[in-house]
């Protein structure tokens, strides 16, 4: 039985991970695109800054701490709807980006708010 929790154990550790990742990534964003003088630049840097704080907070004790993930799959909606709210979809690049985290985002936010200890 302690098998398959230390496997949980290490999948929320490696889904938190690529959070952080993700989060940091989206943070760096507006500077990559060349959009850091854009007043919605502060949308990635808050957001970003958010999701890796969460995952980090998460990655600590990553059993029982699972409402975190909750509020990444909330975010991840945020980042996905943003581009169209912003009005920066004509901007492919940015838009792409937008999407393509905030789904990724939204699977391993998804992934990691699965309890396996719940029924």
């Amino acid at each position: 039985m302690e098998r398959p929790k230390l496997q949980s154990l290490t999948a929320l550790k490696l889904t938190t991970s690529l959070n952080i990742l993700l989060g940091a990534w989206l943070f760096w964003s507006p500077w990559e695109f060349g959009v850091a003088s854009s007043l919605n630049a502060w949308n990635s840097w808050i957001v970003g800054a958010s999701i890796t704080a969460l995952a980090i907070i998460r990655w600590i004790p990553p059993l029982g701490s699972r409402r975190l993930s909750l509020f990444n799959l909330a975010l991840a909606v945020w980042i996905i709807v943003s581009p169209w709210i912003y009005s920066y979809t004509s901007e492919t690049s940015r838009f792409v980006n937008s999407v393509c985290v905030g789904v990724l985002i939204l699977i391993l936010a998804g992934f990691g708010s699965f309890d396996p200890d719940r029924s």
